[in-house]
């Protein structure tokens, strides 16, 4: 279809790309800010057992079978 050209164009566009911004991070100290998510993420989760379940299978009534 005429796009013969178009993958390796395409990757080395994307690779300089990468090389420029890469260098701009490594000489600038600058650090990103953090996820939104990061905080919430590194909390630890309590391990407590559940509670019971209030109804279990057998006091829910006797099955019924199918409609049709």
């Amino acid at each position: 279809m005429g796009w013969t050209e178009s993958p390796p164009a395409l990757s080395a566009a994307t690779e300089t790309l990468a090389d420029i911004i890469n260098a701009e991070l490594e000489s600038s100290n600058a650090i990103p800010p953090p996820h939104p998510l990061e905080g919430p993420a590194s909390l630890q989760v309590p391990l407590e057992p559940s509670a019971p379940d209030q109804f279990p299978i057998h006091e829910t009534g006797p099955l019924r079978p199918p409609l049709a």
